[in-house]
């Protein structure tokens, strides 16, 4: 599970002046920024002490740290002290460029510049000059695999993963068979998923019940070529179809027991007819909810960065709309649902032949987004970047989304956010 690990060390500069170095290890986000921030509350505290902030081992900080940084470095400089940066991760660098604050807060490569900075003349007479930064190569990230052909209308597949074979898989197998379709009987999850390419489903009907339908629909959403494979899930006698999961991955369709099994056909045979269509646009869709608790946040955010990866956008631009997705969850979580753990995170990510398209919904009362768009437009042109009009840590989650994607739109009472990135 993300934490965030922090370790202060001191050492001595040339003008035998103490300075605190302060090691990250993990994620600055929701869950974790009220530490990052008492521990900087800690540090600004300490007399007559600059502070190094090490970052090497720092994966991922939202918008919320991001303003922290800035609000604490004002703060030293008022106390005369100062605060710097050093030793950057590709994608923090990426994310904090993105809003320009390595051109406010210093920071530098390695750790060693900033102690000859902070030891060349006193806190606010020092000076420094912003580094330029030096694009992600494509190369540093995974390769994705390619798009698979598709099927011949004569070749098309159904994947049945059930418990056993009955008079009802017979009945199934021989409908789709009348259909020119061959039909593949598992009933195992774990077979199902290892011989996914070589059955190459066109259709999947998969029972509830099995063991690991969850994990096994999981995995086959969070796959480029797989998650457009349309699934059927199948719910036993009784279940209560409305009672929401703490973290759910959608199927496309369900059905619960007892059904017509013309229901199942007719459905099934609406899925395959939109078969050639939606893969001709369609690369990746994938669409889950989840309630807003410390872990379910987690696993979105492993989510977030899964999708991202698949889309197939490389170095910058996937650092982009990697943070543009975690903030949005981040800002449903946070300034959305408030934290409620009664309350639900609806996600849809969709890649097609245009681009990202990503939709964030939460429960939340929603907020005057027509305000912060246009100081997100300002930051965006130029103009001195801030926090928000209140002068409260945050205000820099929808600039920076803003800066990550190619459009922003809000609807409803502001509680649905569409981020879009073309590819």
């Amino acid at each position: 599970m993300p934490e965030l690990n922090a370790k202060i060390e001191k050492l001595t500069t040339e003008g035998t002046k103490e300075v605190a170095v302060l090691s990250l290890v993990g994620f600055i986000d929701s869950s974790t920024f009220v530490s990052f921030e008492n521990v900087l509350e800690m540090l600004l505290r300490e007399p007559e002490q600059d502070v190094i902030i090490d970052l090497s081992d720092l994966t991922y900080i939202n918008s919320s740290g991001m303003s922290a940084l800035l609000i604490y470095y004002r703060s030293f400089l008022d106390t005369g002290k100062e605060l710097v940066l050093t030793c950057m991760s590709a994608d923090v660098d990426t994310t904090m460029s993105l809003l320009g604050l390595t051109s406010v807060v210093p920071s530098f490569k390695v750790r060693q510049d900033a102690v000859e900075y902070l030891s060349s003349a006193p806190a606010g007479s020092r000076q420094w000059t912003p580094q330029a930064r030096e694009p992600v190569a494509a190369a540093e990230l995974p390769a994705v695999s390619a798009r698979p052909e598709l099927p011949s209308r004569d070749g098309i597949s159904v994947l049945m993963i059930m418990p056993q074979k009955d008079h009802f898989t017979e009945v199934t197998r021989l409908r789709f068979e009348q259909r020119k379709a061959r039909c593949h009987m598992l009933n195992s999850c774990v077979e199902a998923f290892s011989r996914f390419d070589e059955i190459n489903p066109d259709l999947i009907i998969l029972e509830d019940k099995l063991a690991q339908s969850e994990d096994f629909l999981w995995k086959v959403k969070a796959k480029k070529n797989k998650s457009v494979v349309p699934v059927l899930k199948l719910y036993w006698t009784g279940t209560d179809i409305n009672a929401r999961k703490d973290f759910k991955i959608w199927e496309n369709d369900y059905l619960v027991e007892p059904f017509e099994l013309m229901e199942l056909f007719l459905l099934g045979e609406a899925e395959l007819k939109r078969l050639p269509e939606d893969r001709e646009t369609i690369l990746h869709h994938t669409h889950f909810e989840f309630r807003t608790t410390g872990k379910n946040i987690d696993r979105a955010l492993e989510l977030a960065r899964t999708l991202s990866s698949e889309a197939g956008l490389s170095g910058d631009r996937f650092s982009e709309i990697n943070a543009a997705f975690a903030e949005g969850i981040d800002n449903a979580v946070r300034h959305g649902n408030k934290g409620n753990p009664d309350q639900f995170i609806d996600v849809v990510f969709q890649l097609d032949t245009e681009g990202v398209t990503i939709t964030i919904e939460d429960e939340g009362d929603g907020f005057d987004f027509e305000w912060h768009l246009e100081r997100a437009r300002k930051i965006a042109s130029g103009q001195p970047m801030s926090v928000d009009k209140s002068g409260r840590v945050g205000g820099l989650g929808i600039p920076l989304m803003f800066k990550s994607t190619d459009r922003i739109m809000y609807f409803g009472r502001g509680n649905i956010v569409r981020l879009e990135k073309i590819v």
